[in-house]
């Protein structure tokens, strides 16, 4: 993946679950996206961002959405969502900088850094991470993102494959909170 189609990952998937944000982009790959053979094998790749901005209306997409998706897809011609640029940058001008698309708060936009970027060694700054953490740790309070990076110093070289390990098994061992607070980025 990359940052440009974490970013759009994460537009189209907002307010609907992971499976229907997963069937919807494979239907747009397939719908619109380049054909590639691969040992024989036809798969198709997400739309590239100009084809995106050429998007006037989706089944299952609304209207801001699409709009979204448009910034993105600019944003992506623009060059500032390659990958070597977000990181090339500090972490908090990187976040800073993706927090001015359209539609991308706190989560998203760590989302597209740590996941689309492969920013491999950091941890992010949300609810989740510190109920996993708490969790995982038995801990009898939420860790505070200070805490949380003490426990991560073990994890060094890889603490984001740690904490996407993390957000999988809280997912599937031991289910989401009842109700999540959002977190601020801040570093």
């Amino acid at each position: 993946h990359s940052p440009y189609e974490a970013a759009a990952g994460f537009i189209i998937g907002h307010r609907i679950s992971i499976q229907q944000r997963q069937t919807m982009m494979k239907h747009m790959a397939r719908d619109m996206g380049e054909k590639v053979d691969v040992d024989g094998t036809v798969v198709h790749a997400f739309p590239s961002p100009q084809l995106l901005l050429t998007l006037g209306e989706y089944r299952g997409l609304n209207a801001q959405k699409i709009e979204r998706l448009h910034a993105v897809a600019k944003a992506a011609l623009d060059g500032w969502l390659d990958r070597s640029h977000l990181r090339a940058l500090s972490i908090p001008d990187a976040l800073h900088q993706l927090l001015t698309l359209p539609g991308v708060g706190p989560f998203f936009a760590q989302g597209i850094l740590h996941r689309g970027a492969g920013v491999v060694d950091d941890i992010t700054t949300d609810d989740l991470t510190q109920v996993a953490v708490q969790k995982a740790y038995q801990l009898d309070h939420v860790p505070t993102h200070d805490e949380i990076m003490q426990i991560a110093g073990a994890w060094q070289p890889y603490r984001m494959w740690a904490n996407v390990l993390l957000h999988v098994w809280l997912r599937r061992e031991v289910g989401l909170p009842k109700t999540r607070q959002r977190v601020a980025v801040s570093r």
